[in-house]
Order: structure tokens, then sequence, then C-alpha cells
């Protein structure tokens, strides 16, 4: 049985409090930059790791109801990078 919301899920929960809305990706980004150890790999990606811990998060989140998440499609190429 879990405690509580982990890390991850602390600060999505955090970041979704104010009037902003979120793209899953800049989301992603946003709380990977805050992160103190955060480093891009030498390609200038987010680590692998990172990016299932935070899907993770936010399907856990969606499971239990704690976020709604809707998928669109996508305004325009910006979206992507």
């Amino acid at each position: 049985m879990s405690k509580g919301p982990g890390n991850i899920q602390e600060a999505i929960l955090q970041a979704l409090q104010d009037d902003r809305v979120w793209t899953a990706e800049a989301l992603r980004w946003h709380l990977f930059e805050k992160k103190a150890d955060s480093k891009l790999t030498e390609e200038g990606k987010l680590p692998t790791s990172w990016n299932t811990s935070f899907a993770r998060a936010v399907e856990r989140l969606a499971d239990i109801e704690r976020i709604e998440v809707n998928t669109r499609p996508r305004e325009s190429f910006g979206e992507c990078v």
C-alpha cells in the first residue's frame, strides 16, 4: 500500500495547482529542469529513467483520479520540440 504521492507525483500535483494548462511534454521538461541533479544526456535528451518515472507518475495519478489526462492532436510542430 502506498504512503501517498511520490516526489514526482507531488511535483506534478503542485505544478497543476496554478491556472496554467500544461501539456505533458512541457510539464515533463519543466519538472526535470527544476531537479537539482538534472543533467541531459550527451545527445541533449532527457534521461530514459526520468521519462519512465514521469510517465509512471502521470499514469498512477490518472488511475487514482487525482488528475485528468486529455489527449488531443498537436497544435503545431513546436509542441514536439
